[in-house]
């Protein structure tokens, strides 16, 4: 007994299944990207949280020491009443808490909340799929 065509060679619905088989994995692999893409930046968020903390308790403490300090010092050594002491220290620090609070500001803005990279390969891929589909080549 001869066999049928459809033993012999690919038909259209094995080859349209390859293709489902094809798209599903790629799907597939690109959650999985993006699952990974997110879980980095979201332990790199994590890491940013843990040691802005720390360094707020850390700062705080040493600002709290130095503030005593520095007021004591420009009252002693300037002679200002301790009120302006307080006031020149107070703006000093000013500015130290607007250049970290500029810094804090870009490091956020650094912070993607989607996965980027991964979308950027998606829209590869599909654009790769109707150039494949439309190409008369084919």
């Amino acid at each position: 007994m001869e066999p049928t065509s459809n033993t012999q060679r690919p038909g259209i619905f094995s080859l349209l299944q390859q293709l489902v088989e094809d798209v599903q994995r790629l799907a597939a692999q690109q959650f999985r990207l993006a699952l990974h893409e997110m879980q980095f930046e979201f332990g790199r968020l994590i890491r940013i949280a843990i040691a802005l903390a720390g360094l707020g308790v850390l700062v705080s403490a040493l600002i709290l020491v130095l503030v005593f300090a520095a007021i004591t010092a420009l009252h002693e050594f300037a002679q200002l009443p301790l009120w302006g002491s307080s006031l020149v220290i107070a703006g000093v620090l000013g500015m130290f808490v607007l250049a970290l609070g500029l810094y804090a500001k870009e490091q956020v803005g650094r912070i993607r909340a989607y996965p980027a990279r991964t979308l950027f390969l998606v829209k590869e891929d599909i654009t790769w799929m109707k150039d494949r589909i439309i190409s008369p080549k084919t």
